[in-house]
């Protein structure tokens, strides 16, 4: 039966092989991060308190590569996974294997920006980009020298005030690692993340301002733009294949439907031997919509978990991490530390 459960995975890449071979702008396997991990479990009643070794991975292969639409919309076709493998399975804060095929969408849209005082061009330049007149370059007739407007272009491929809004539609295939659990899940997804200096973005920011002060990094006291939540949330149908918690409340694989809310974001801590540090949050939360009350009663309706994490150089990482993912028994709570890398 677990040999059959893998079929699901199987088919999403053997359908995606066609897409992959006429790709020739990026290789698939570059867009493959890994991470090994050392887990140390902290879970006052885990299967085990010893500290194991485990492998993360994530991938986000689109295969259309961003096609415009118009100016500030991007069609995309997407094959992405993510997910962590440990030694000892039983101490695994995130025993839930995602590989995902989705289509759609992607808008966006400049957000408001202040101009405040400077000088007439810089005035003129900050009005235009207010109401977002640059399409494929800049303007500069009558209103600024090429030196100026190259300034402008560059502020704007920063993307310093920028929201981004998306949908798709989505086919995913969700196991724990030994693949004894297992389900499909296939909906309709939303979001939005935004770039911005604005005054929440400040205040959120406000912490780290004062750390990168005080390690002295070139951006000091000013906003990081990243710094706002990225937030994804999605109903989908369920459709579990080997699922025995479940078998044994409901008597068989009965589909249910599913809503879950993604909220991630990331702020530059400071510079450390000239290189930086990161602070990343993440929390995932999944809630079954009108389970049974025997689903409820045995806690397979509801699961969040949170994760914190400092990152140097985009290589090295501490975390911990707490709560279940679904197919989770119990919540766990995990330090780890990480070392990044990939085969580019």
């Amino acid at each position: 039966m677990r040999l059959l459960s893998v079929f699901p995975i199987v088919s999403i890449f053997f359908v995606s092989a066609p897409l992959l071979a006429e790709e020739n702008k990026s290789n698939f396997f570059n867009t493959i991060n890994y991470e090994l991990k050392m887990l140390d479990p902290k879970t006052d009643n885990s299967q085990s308190d010893q500290s194991t070794l485990a492998l993360a991975y994530d991938f986000d292969y689109a295969f259309t590569g961003g096609k415009q639409l118009s100016d500030r919309t991007q069609e995309s076709l997407k094959l992405s996974g993510r997910g962590l493998i440990a030694f000892d399975k039983a101490v695994n804060p995130k025993d839930f294997l995602e590989t995902k095929l989705d289509w759609g969408l992607k808008r966006d849209v400049a957000n408001p920006r202040h101009c405040g005082a400077g000088t007439a061009a810089e005035m003129a330049a900050c009005k235009i980009a207010q109401q977002d007149e640059f399409k494929n370059g800049c303007v500069t007739e009558g209103v600024m020298t090429s030196v100026e407007c190259d300034a402008i272009s560059k502020a704007k491929i920063e993307e310093k005030n920028i929201s981004s809004y998306f949908a798709y539609l989505d086919a995913k295939y969700e196991s724990n690692q030994d693949f004894s659990q297992s389900q499909l899940a296939y909906g309709i997804n939303g979001g939005f993340s935004s770039r911005s200096d604005s005054l929440l973005a400040s205040l959120l920011d406000t912490p780290f301002k004062l750390t990168r002060r005080l390690s002295n990094h070139p951006l000091g006291n000013e906003v990081y733009p990243g710094i706002l939540p990225t937030v994804l949330l999605a109903v989908e149908q369920v459709a579990p294949q080997e699922n025995e918690e479940r078998q044994k409340i409901t008597g068989g694989d009965k589909e249910f439907e599913r809503a879950s809310i993604d909220i991630g974001m990331t702020s530059i801590v400071g510079r450390v031997k000239g290189k930086d540090l990161n602070f990343n949050f993440f929390w995932r939360y999944f809630k079954e919509i009108d389970p049974d009350k025997a689903i409820k009663d045995a806690g397979l309706h509801r699961y969040r978990l949170s994760s914190y994490a400092l990152v140097y150089n985009g290589v090295v990482s501490v975390s911990y991490t707490s709560g279940k993912l679904p197919f989770d028994k119990e919540n766990q709570r995990v330090f780890d530390l990480g070392l990044k890398f990939n085969f580019d």
